[in-house]
């Protein structure tokens, strides 16, 4: 008889408060899809790690695993260091499958999210004296460093804030106090900090320290700093779509954000295998123009 076992992958903190938010997140699924079997594991900072997640579902009885990384951006764990660990499991466990779902990237959700996140703290309704940093963790990967740019150009799009710039904690530029300099420089008069983070951690930490320190520096201007995702609602929507993405329910796709996809939808969720983004006038929607999105499940 078949099993499926979803196997929730968390990045893991140094702060063990993080990894217990984490694993509340994994309940929290449990209590939402009562039908699934779900384990919990760590790319790092815990005593259950991805390869040991792996063999725990296995001893549950699986014979196909759906491995979801928990992680907003892409970077060398996503793409390399998972993928490895999975394989490993796979020579371990040959009559398993293991497929390997999408992480969270950047998607209707989480702009949906940071909006209303940056709204819980904001000095009144936006206008043009509100700054707006969205704030990445930061990576040497070009990738996961775009994608808070684009957050950064998705939120201004969807918030009705004007001044919003992006920085990163640490790793590239521009930094947190750079990032602050610049906005107050084009003219933010409020600045709220909003970081692009699923849980806590000593990044989260270290966030509100600097954000003291910039109200020292900057006594003239007030500082807020948003709340992570942590428990959202659209949160669970997204892992569970990743879920459904992996079991061959929709398409693996880079585009959840195209205005073409949303204007044809009226959401922004679909399963047209052949968006693409090309220009406006190229953009098909159902039709052929020879660039496929990747199938889900891909297995290595």
């Amino acid at each position: 008889m078949s099993k499926t076992v979803i196997l929730l992958i968390g990045h893991g903190s140094r702060n063990p408060a993080g990894n217990d938010e984490f694993l509340d997140f994994a309940g929290r699924m449990r209590a939402r899809h009562p039908d699934e079997t779900f384990v919990t594991c760590f790319i790092e900072f815990h005593d259950v790690l991805v390869g040991d997640g792996v063999d725990q579902a296995v001893a549950l009885g699986a014979t196909r695993i759906i491995a979801v990384p928990v992680i907003l951006l892409a970077a060398g764990h996503v793409k390399m260091e998972i993928p490895e660990i999975l394989e490993a499991g796979r020579h371990r466990h040959p009559g398993v499958e293991i497929v390997y779902a999408r992480n969270i990237g950047v998607c209707a959700q989480t702009v949906a999210m940071l909006v209303e996140r940056v709204a819980e703290v904001a000095f009144g309704r936006p206008d043009t004296d509100t700054g707006v940093l969205v704030l990445g963790r930061g990576s040497s990967d070009p990738d996961a460093s775009g994608d808070v740019a684009k957050v950064a150009r998705l939120f201004r799009q969807a918030s009705g804030y004007d001044l919003v710039h992006y920085a990163f904690v640490g790793v590239t530029t521009p930094d947190l106090p750079t990032g602050v300099r610049q906005l107050i420089a084009m003219g933010a008069r409020r600045v709220i900090i909003a970081p692009y983070f699923l849980f806590t951690g000593v990044l989260i930490e270290r966030i509100h320290r600097m954000a003291d320190d910039f109200r020292v520096r900057w006594p003239e201007v007030p500082f807020a700093v948003s709340r992570y995702f942590e428990f959202h609602d659209l949160l669970m929507d997204v892992v569970a779509e990743r879920i459904r993405q992996a079991t061959g329910g929709g398409m693996m796709m880079a585009c959840d954000n195209c205005e073409y996809r949303i204007q044809a939808t009226g959401h922004g969720h679909h399963d047209d295998p052949d968006d693409h983004h090309d220009a406006p006038g190229d953009h098909a929607h159902g039709g052929h123009h020879g660039h496929g999105h990747a199938r889900p499940g891909h297995h290595h």
